[in-house]
């Protein structure tokens, strides 16, 4: 349809039907006032419109829509104006509301309309392979379908419709790439739903194998109806030939659509349009995603379909990448749990082969009534009832939540407190210990008693690292510019090798065979590690080691 030659009225019509809105407003050559204040010619009861947002005025067998400096501005075509000439197709919108502008009437637009199918089917990717759209349209006698002035119309408001869309995709992949958990990813897709389209209700269902039966995930509502699962009511008919079939099925119109039959939800709830999409991952189907809407005069289109299937696959990926994630975790916990288990083993079979020994020994002395023999046998038996302890005690610390209360204390004060305990049994073996302490150390908010043991275990370490007379064992502390304590152990000892550093804080790694457990350094990593702190550790083989602790302030954080 053309325009008609020395018309002086036109038409404009909302593109979405609203209570506050006429379906379509005649413009004459008169002024057209439009705002949110009663008085003009066409009144929009929204905040985003100003009292008096713009005029549409005829000049010279032309009509001319005018911004009156409103506060969200006028956009045709999603272009902002000032004064712009109306053409026929042109889409208007003022804050959220958009009008077309025509120079025909409904009932010329509607003139030359066609009779739509009942079905129709459309090809569409999915997962690399093709999959059936299956649309439903409401009867011939219900709605007309748009004429070309109307489709003109349409196809601007669905690109800007697109575009959105588009862009909430795009949005979509940031907002799921951070969420942790399924319920939060399942959260986040329905929320975004329910911004984006006229759903009452929706529902995902989920199932952890193919053979298992679906399940609700999750489901909301845009009412105030309660939420309980017993309330959900669907077509299974619809949900497994979506599921088996990996289609999307679009009904215009639920309440004809025998797909439907046998749904009580369809009456109960007085749903007018339903969409049904597969989550796909990999060729697997994770679940389904239902939405309905109980809205006539806003039923869901393909665009509609074509969106909700575009965010079922990022939906599908998601959840795939959170049971990667769960497979992952599970397994490598089960690979924990069982190398704590062997080296728990390995620990209390070689404690108690010395302890079987020992008792071995003792029931031949007794039977040779040799008291002296007793007694070496039972200091044996002694020696492994004391290592069975330090190893209960090491698996203790190690596994504890925490390595103790926290307060104000110095790191210069536990230092010299170590030195002080360990002064006689280092003069025995001839090493001695220098210190190197900076009187600028702050006090710090610490554990004294994790420190304690922290700094004592590597102290210990060093000096059964070195094997030669003249040893030398240095602690250093100091205040970097970040206002983080350093602490410095180190030795003049043997050093370590490459293969032995890579597997330095391992569980039950020890290079002590059976007089070490393999948790010690372990141990003193996670204190660090809890008191805001980390460890690093620098060893050339034959030249000593030394371990460099950082404290870091509570303005830095170190993680």
């Amino acid at each position: 349809m053309e325009k008609q030659g020395r018309r002086n009225f036109a038409y404009l019509f909302p593109l979405e039907k609203s209570p506050a809105l006429q379906e379509e407003y005649t413009i004459s050559s008169n002024i057209i006032t439009i705002g949110r204040h009663p008085n003009n010619s066409i009144s929009i009861p929204q905040e985003a419109i100003s009292r008096h947002h713009a005029k549409i005025e005829f000049l010279d067998g032309a009509f001319y829509i005018v911004d009156l400096n409103s506060s969200n501005g006028t956009m045709v075509n999603s272009q902002r104006i000032t004064r712009h000439e109306l053409k026929e197709g042109d889409i208007i919108m003022m804050g959220d509301v958009e009008f077309g502008f025509s120079w025909f009437s409904a009932a010329e637009r509607a003139s030359d309309k066609k009779e739509d199918s009942t079905v129709s089917l459309l090809p569409q990717e999915l997962e690399g392979g093709q999959f059936t759209t299956i649309l439903t349209s409401k009867p011939s006698d219900s709605t007309p379908l748009p004429t070309a002035a109307e489709s003109a119309l349409a196809s601007k408001a669905e690109l800007i419709k697109a575009n959105m869309r588009l862009a909430t995709l795009y949005r979509l992949s940031d907002m799921l790439r951070d969420a942790k958990d399924r319920h939060t990813i399942l959260e986040r897709v329905m929320n975004l739903i329910f911004d984006i389209l006229p759903a009452d209700r929706g529902v995902i269902l989920t199932r952890s194998t193919e053979e298992s039966p679906f399940q609700p995930a999750l489901v909301k509502y845009r009412s105030d109806e309660p939420i309980t699962h017993h309330n959900i009511s669907i077509s299974r008919t619809i949900v497994e030939r979506c599921a088996r079939e990996k289609i999307s099925v679009l009904s215009r119109d639920a309440r004809s659509d025998e797909r439907f039959d046998g749904s009580e939800s369809i009456v109960m709830h007085d749903i007018r349009s339903a969409m049904c999409v597969p989550l796909i991952a990999k060729g697997r189907v994770l679940g389904v995603l239902h939405i309905d809407t109980r809205e006539e005069v806003r039923a869901f289109n393909e665009g509609d379909l074509n969106f909700i299937s575009n965010l079922g696959n990022e939906l599908a990926l998601s959840l795939d990448n959170v049971e990667m994630r769960e497979r992952m975790v599970q397994a490598e916990k089960m690979a924990a749990i069982g190398q704590t288990i062997t080296g728990v083993a390995h620990n209390i079979k070689n404690i108690l082969q010395l302890t079987m020994g020992g008792a071995q020994l003792m029931d031949k002395s007794l039977n040779e009534g040799s008291i002296d023999s007793v007694r070496a046998s039972w200091d044996i038996i002694k020696r492994g009832e004391e290592k069975i302890g330090k190893f209960i005690r090491d698996m203790l610390d190690f596994s504890r939540a925490s390595s103790g209360p926290k307060k104000f204390c110095s790191i210069n004060d536990v230092v010299l407190e170590i030195k002080d305990s360990i002064k006689e049994q280092m003069e025995k073996k001839n090493i001695k210990i220098e210190l190197e302490l900076d009187n600028k150390v702050p006090d710090r908010r610490l554990s004294e008693d994790g420190m304690y043991k922290c700094l004592m275990n590597l102290i210990i370490n060093a000096s059964e690292a070195i094997k030669h007379e003249n040893g030398l064992i240095k602690i250093s502390t100091s205040v970097n510019e970040e206002d983080s304590i350093i602490i410095k152990v180190s030795d003049n000892g043997e050093g370590m090798p490459p293969d032995v550093m890579s597997r330095l804080f391992t569980p039950f790694f020890t290079t002590k065979g059976s007089n070490g457990t393999g948790l010690g350094l372990c141990t003193t990593r996670k204190i660090v590690e809890e008191n805001n702190g980390k460890m690093s550790v620098d060893s050339n083989y034959g030249e000593g080691t030394v371990f460099t602790i950082t404290l870091f302030s509570e303005e830095t954080k170190g993680f």
